[in-house]
């Protein structure tokens, strides 16, 4: 796939929950978890949204496939379930903190071989800040690598898999949406709102569990775009 510029999401791409803030919430109920992968447990609940199309609480349906895949026991799931609920309900500023390291190194790369870069996410007005907090990206000079657009969901008032969460951001880029890619981790989110939209839909996928029957191309990490 050969594209002109390139958008990406910013969870399950690079920012996954914070560890130690579910641990802390899991114990605080007596479901611990030992030696858990949160990374994997993000995608493990993603699997879970997509697989239910028409699901009203997508919250709910993440966070049943999200404890399944940090292997809490099923006698601890109810009480772990209200717990993780009642941490999702707060600012995700501090909550969607841990990244994944591979994808911002790739990031780096990308920008490197000049290529316009954008973000659109679904989130609560929050995410520009986390960029640049963790010095992943930015709009203009700073620590991080410099994108052209940042939107946020509750900034713009609409959302994924809305198609028009998506004009501002190829507006800003400039170029017609055939030419634009967007990197995503949700079938139902990204691949199909960003597809609506009139891009080219690139599924993160790093542990192939997806199960959709969409057709669509997936990657395993960023480098997979360069190469």
């Amino acid at each position: 796939m050969t594209f002109g510029a390139l958008l990406l999401d910013v969870g399950g791409v690079f920012l996954v929950p914070n560890g130690d803030l579910v641990t802390a919430a899991l114990a605080e109920v007596g479901a611990d978890v030992e030696d858990a992968d949160f990374q994997r447990a993000h995608f493990g609940g993603i699997v879970a949204v997509d697989r239910e199309a028409k699901s009203t609480d997508d919250t709910l349906r993440y966070l049943q496939g999200y404890l399944g895949a940090l292997g809490v026991a099923g006698v601890d799931q109810p009480r772990a379930l209200t717990a993780l609920l009642a941490l999702w309900g707060e600012p995700s500023v501090d909550l969607w903190s841990q990244p994944i390291p591979e994808s911002i190194r790739g990031l780096r790369r990308l920008a490197e071989r000049g290529v316009p870069l954008g973000i659109v996410s679904n989130s609560d007005g929050t995410v520009e800040e986390r960029l640049r907090r963790l010095r992943i990206c930015q709009v203009g000079t700073g620590d991080g690598v410099q994108v052209l657009v940042i939107i946020d969901s509750s900034v713009v008032g609409v959302a994924k898999p809305d198609p028009r969460t998506f004009v501002p951001a190829i507006s800003a880029l400039g170029l017609p949406a055939d030419e634009v890619a967007y990197v995503g981790d949700s079938v139902r989110y990204d691949i199909e709102g960003s597809e609506s939209a009139g891009l080219r839909p690139i599924h993160f996928d790093p542990y192939h569990g997806c199960q959709s029957h969409h057709p669509h191309r997936d990657i395993r990490t960023l480098d997979e775009l360069i190469a």
